[in-house]
C-alpha cells in the first residue's frame, strides 16, 4: 500500500478504529464507488447503511433476486422501492453498471459474459 496504494479515510492514521465510525466509513465507500452491491445482509447490518448512502448519492444500489425471495429479510424489498436494482445474473449486472455508460464501452451487447445463477 505504501509504494503503489493508496488509502482514503475521513479519519487521521492516529484515530483508534471504533464501531461508530463505520457509517461514516460506508458513506467514503459507496461514494467513491460505481454501485454498491448487497449480497448478503441482515436487517441491521451496515451494509444497509451504505445502501442508503449510495442512494443519497445517486449511486445504484443492486441486490440478488434471492434476497428478494428470501421471507426472513424485509430489507430487499425496501430497497427496491427506494430504486434498488434487482438482478439474476453477473451479465445483468454488467448491463446495469454500463446503463449510464459509467464503464465507457467495457461491456457492450456483443461481448460474451459467463453468467451464474445466484443461490
Amino acid at each position: 500500500m505504501e509504494k503503489n496504494g493508496l488509502v482514503v479515510s475521513q479519519f487521521p492514521p492516529c484515530n483508534a478504529v471504533n464501531r461508530w465510525n463505520f457509517p461514516t466509513r460506508n458513506g467514503v465507500m459507496s461514494g467513491l464507488s460505481l454501485a454498491t452491491i448487497i449480497m448478503e445482509a441482515q436487517e441491521s447490518s451496515g451494509a444497509l447503511k451504505q445502501a442508503d448512502y449510495a442512494l443519497k448519492q445517486g449511486r445504484d444500489v443492486l441486490i440478488p433476486q434471492s434476497a428478494i425471495d428470501n421471507p426472513l429479510i424485509q430489507w430487499p424489498k425496501k430497497y427496491v422501492s427506494k430504486g434498488a436494482h434487482v438482478f439474476k445474473t453477473l451479465k445483468e449486472v454488467l448491463q446495469i453498471l454500463n446503463r449510464n455508460k459509467l464503464i465507457l464501452n467495457k461491456f457492450d451487447d456483443e461481448i460474451v459474459v459467463s453468467t451464474f445463477e445466484m443461490d
